[in-house]
């Protein structure tokens, strides 16, 4: 009587040949999802320069560049009137440079939230944007973290998203200066 089967040798050398392709393609598959977190960082970040510039050139095109937010008085009203009727959501930067800088204050990004409202206001996404200072900036649903340069023009946005095993320093960051009109980034390799 013939019995169908396999031996116990072939089972072995089956097994050993699956782990030795699972030895192979994992890491391959990890360094996919790496480099696909790190083109989304960039693509993000990207779109955020790019609508930034195309706030400038709306503002420009409007004839304020120069013209400061200063808060207050019914001339700053009318300065939130025509920057609206223009067609902007944003104050052009307190600094006079016509780049986006969404403030509570006189014209300087005060916190994280002032960075966090711009990018997101900017971007117009679902994408959980949010301080650094706040208790959900370590969430694992928030994709980016913001910071601001006290009493100054400059912003940094940490992606996070897919990133969460690295320190913030490691993790693919942009550096926004509102003032200049810069972006810089960082840690995209």
């Amino acid at each position: 009587m013939r019995h169908s089967g396999f031996t116990l040798i072939e089972l072995v050398i089956t097994i050993i040949i699956i782990g030795l392709i699972s030895v192979i393609a994992i890491p391959k598959f990890i360094s996919f999802s790496d480099e696909a977190n790190l083109a989304t960082a960039q693509y993000t970040f990207k779109q955020f320069e790019q609508s930034a510039k195309l706030f400038h050139s709306k503002c420009v095109a409007s004839g304020w560049l120069g013209l400061a937010y200063r808060g207050g008085s019914g001339a700053s009203n009318r300065f939130e009137a025509a920057i609206r009727a223009a067609g902007l959501h944003n104050r052009p930067s307190g600094s006079g440079s016509c780049y986006p800088e969404s403030t509570i204050r006189d014209g300087n990004f005060s916190n994280g939230r002032d960075c966090a409202y711009t990018m997101r206001s900017l971007l117009n996404t679902d994408m959980t944007i949010t301080r650094i200072e706040s208790d959900n900036a370590n969430s694992p649903e928030t994709t980016i973290v913001a910071k601001a340069e006290s009493n100054q023009h400059i912003c940094t946005f940490y992606y996070q998203k897919g990133f969460k095993e690295r320190t913030r320093s490691k993790m693919p960051l942009m550096i926004y200066n509102a003032a200049k009109g810069t972006f810089t980034y960082e840690n995209f390799n």
